[in-house]
């Protein structure tokens, strides 16, 4: 699987950044993925991916805390306009 990435990046003129690489396996206790030139992926237990954490466990409530805590700071942040008296609906 290295060894095709790595393939197609030099394709586009790619390099790939083995130190900062890293990658998760769901299912397995793989911790790390050795490529073709000796080179090491380390594993992770979770990443996030347009805004969306994905964990290992497969189970998503990291995810929906982190969410729910998002959206307390957004309402927190609004409550003071919300309520201000310097404030008119004109």
């Amino acid at each position: 699987m290295g060894r095709k990435l790595q393939e197609e990046y030099s394709k586009w003129d790619f390099t790939m950044n083995i130190a900062r690489t890293k990658y998760m396996s769901v299912g397995t206790d793989t911790n790390h993925l050795e490529i073709d030139n000796s080179d090491i992926i380390t594993g992770c237990t979770e990443f996030r991916y347009l805004g969306t954490i994905f964990t290992k466990d497969e189970r998503d409530t990291k995810n929906i805390r982190h969410r729910v805590t998002q959206a307390r700071k957004i309402i927190g942040a609004l409550n003071g306009v919300r309520w201000s008296k310097n404030i008119t609906r004109n």
